[in-house]
């Protein structure tokens, strides 16, 4: 495997690292309201009775894996080419 691969296989690994310990949390309401309480690490929630925010953190999964097969056949092709 080519360094410029495993650069971009390393950043994406660190980045869903990061995207899985430290995730937005929010506060739901009885009436359904819901409010954000920002971002904060998975063991320590912001306030108790504070949930995790799982589209947010799938959203963000899903494009920072977009993201990282764009570049990594980008990459490829580009060293390929050399």
């Amino acid at each position: 495997m080519e360094t410029k691969n495993k650069i971009i296989l390393i950043v994406y690994g660190v980045l869903c690292g990061l995207f899985i310990l430290i995730v937005p949390w929010q506060l739901t309401y009885g009436s359904g309201y819901r409010r954000y309480l920002g971002y904060s690490f998975i063991a320590q929630p912001p306030r108790s009775g504070a949930t995790i925010r799982v589209e947010d953190i799938i959203v963000h999964l899903v494009i920072i894996t977009i993201i990282a097969i764009v570049a990594y056949f980008l990459a490829k092709k580009f060293i390929k080419q050399k």
